[in-house]
């Protein structure tokens, strides 16, 4: 045992087995950080279709796909039969071998367990590029993708169970539930 530098730890992330649809906040970074690797005119608009193909199959639900030169942030939702590592790592074995992406192992992940939280990552990422000096306004990052609307606090009040006692979840919504409907088990992890 290195006493200098403690042993890494993987925790066990599964969500509980009540919430069916977890949405979580996902940071992937690249291995060499400081350099410009996922927002240029050749590999972003990839990146942004094989996020929005995933979102399309409905192997995951992503309600915000943002690219920063040097890592992503992302707000998803994984249908209840498939795991987060599982997807999250298919999707970046795909992208290391099809666009040379070098990304860091593993990922960070934070569940969201409130809409209060979900909303506040939303704006977090969203003006992720202009606190980093790359654009005067949100709207004019070219590197994102948005499955949906973030709804408004008055939205996700009407919805809470008068016996929830808990702030409704935004992925507890009726778009995602549909979304996630009709997923296959059978289907393929792999853009074609």
């Amino acid at each position: 045992m290195n006493l200098c530098r403690p042993e890494r730890v993987n925790l066990d992330h599964a969500p509980p087995s009540w919430d069916e649809h977890p949405e979580w906040f996902i940071t992937l970074c690249c291995a060499l950080p400081g350099k410009n690797h996922l927002c240029t005119e050749e590999i972003g608009p990839k990146l942004v279709q094989a996020a929005a193909f995933f979102h399309d199959r409905r192997i995951w639900y992503a309600e915000l796909f943002l690219l920063m030169p040097d890592h992503l942030h992302a707000l998803v939702s994984i249908p209840f039969h498939h795991h987060l590592n599982d997807v999250i790592g298919r999707w970046k074995q795909w992208t290391a071998r099809h666009l040379g992406i070098a990304w860091q192992k593993n990922f960070f992940d934070h569940r969201l367990r409130s809409y209060p939280s979900a909303n506040s990552k939303f704006k977090y990422i969203e003006q992720n590029p202009v606190r980093a000096g790359l654009v005067q306004k949100a709207e004019d990052w070219p590197f994102v993708f948005r499955g949906s609307r973030r709804r408004k606090d008055s939205e996700v009040s009407a919805r809470q169970g008068p016996t929830s006692g808990r702030t409704a979840s935004i992925i507890q919504s009726t778009t995602f539930k549909t979304a996630c409907r009709d997923v296959r088990p059978y289907l393929t992890l792999t853009p074609q």
